[in-house]
Formats: C-alpha cells, sequence, structure tokens
C-alpha cells in the first residue's frame, strides 16, 4: 500500500512539473576565443629577416664650424741631448784607477809565442809564461790631481794585495774627442816609465766609463778596466 502511493504521488510531481515550466532549455554553449592578431613586421624589418644583413648603422653628426676651425695640438717638446763625458773627466774623476786586462792585451800573446817556441814541456812552457808575466809591470795606471791643480800620471804595479809605484810623471790633458784623449809629458818622471818610455805625447782611447785603451810602441795594445778605490787618496 504504501509502495503504489508513493508511486503514483511521483507520477503526479512529474507531470505538474512538466506542465508549469513546459519544455528545457538547451545548455549554454561556451564563448569562442580570438587568437590574439600578430601585428605585420615593418618593410625594414622584412629586409633585414629576408636578406640576412645588419640594419645600417647611423651616420655621425656633420662637424660644427667651432670644431673644424680648431688648430691641431701641438706635437710635444723634444727632450734635449745627453750631455757627453769627455775623456778627461773619466780617466780624471777621483778614486778611479785602471787595472790591466792581461789576458785581453797583446803581450800575453808575445809571451806565449816565445815560450811556446823555447820547448814543447807543458810545466816548462807554463814557466816561461810566468816569467814573462812578471816582466810586464804596468798593472794599474791612475791620473790624480794633486792639490796644487797639478796632474800626475801613475804606474803602480801589483804584487798580491799590494800596490808598488813604478813612475810618476807630471802631465797634462791635451786635445780630446768623444773618445780619445792627448796626454802632454809636462817634466821628468820619478822611476823608470814602462810605457811610452821617453814620448812626450801619447794617445788613449777612452770608449766608456770603464775601458782605457793604449797602444804602446814596446807591449802594443794595452787594455785598462776601471776599478773604483783600487788606490787609496
Amino acid at each position: 500500500m504504501f509502495r503504489g502511493r508513493y508511486l503514483a504521488g511521483s507520477g503526479a510531481l512529474l507531470l505538474a512539473g512538466m506542465a508549469c515550466g513546459g519544455a528545457p532549455a538547451p545548455p549554454a554553449s561556451a564563448p569562442t576565443s580570438k587568437p590574439p592578431s600578430t601585428p605585420a613586421p615593418t618593410p625594414a624589418a622584412v629586409d633585414v629577416q629576408m636578406t640576412g644583413a645588419t640594419a645600417p648603422k647611423p651616420e655621425p653628426p656633420p662637424e660644427t664650424a667651432d670644431e673644424a676651425d680648431e688648430p691641431d695640438p701641438e706635437p710635444p717638446t723634444p727632450s734635449p741631448p745627453a750631455r757627453t763625458v769627455l775623456p778627461s773627466e773619466r780617466i780624471g774623476a777621483s778614486n778611479v784607477a785602471f787595472m790591466i786586462d792581461y789576458p785581453a792585451s797583446a803581450p800575453v800573446e808575445a809571451v806565449r809565442r816565445a815560450c811556446d817556441a823555447e820547448s814543447e814541456d807543458p810545466k816548462t812552457r807554463a814557466g816561461c809564461r810566468a816569467k814573462g808575466r812578471e816582466k810586464f809591470v804596468a798593472d794599474v795606471l791612475v791620473f790624480e790631481k794633486d792639490k796644487a791643480g797639478r796632474r800626475w800620471w801613475v804606474i803602480y804595479r801589483r804584487q798580491g794585495k799590494t800596490l808598488l809605484e813604478v813612475s810618476k810623471t807630471l802631465i797634462e790633458f791635451g786635445e780630446e774627442t768623444d773618445t780619445t784623449i792627448e796626454i802632454v809629458v809636462k817634466g821628468k818622471s820619478t822611476g823608470e816609465r814602462p810605457l811610452f818610455t821617453g814620448k812626450k805625447t801619447l794617445v788613449l782611447t777612452v770608449p766608456g766609463d770603464s775601458t782605457v785603451t793604449i797602444q804602446d810602441p814596446k807591449f802594443g795594445k794595452l787594455i785598462y778596466n776601471a776599478k773604483i778605490g783600487l788606490v787609496g787618496s
């Protein structure tokens, strides 16, 4: 009984709803979205993309009247040339002496030839060369000035650490160039002068601050190297 009443009631309600509302409305359709429009490329962009070339650089602005009339900057002023140090200043500097470079000078070769001709024995040749070295005594040269302003040419012989005065000659500096100087003998020597014996003038070659070269009539070419403080004041 309860079951039939429930169904009849449900049918009456369904018919009443259909009579009042009419046919059901169709479902609403979703709005369609329009894709965003892409702006058309400019002609310049199309040309670059099609040809692969780069865009032209802008032209530099033209010079103004003030810039065109502006004078060029002046070149820098060159530095003055370095002063040349004369040979008289080099060899006459205080506390400077010149020591013989015996292996590089002519006497060593003359002694070698003489000793080689004398004997073929190595020990005999060595002894002969040692005696030949002892005969050369102009080991150190000094061109010093005394308190009275006179210039002296002093020659020393070296024995170990001792310097023995061989000769002392009063001189003057004569004509000179950038690399040479004339030595003029003005008086007799104390002691026997071993270089330029009996000569009144001689020429020294001074190529730099550290070397003096002499062409002696007896010994040939002699090379001396500058030494500071070798001879005491």
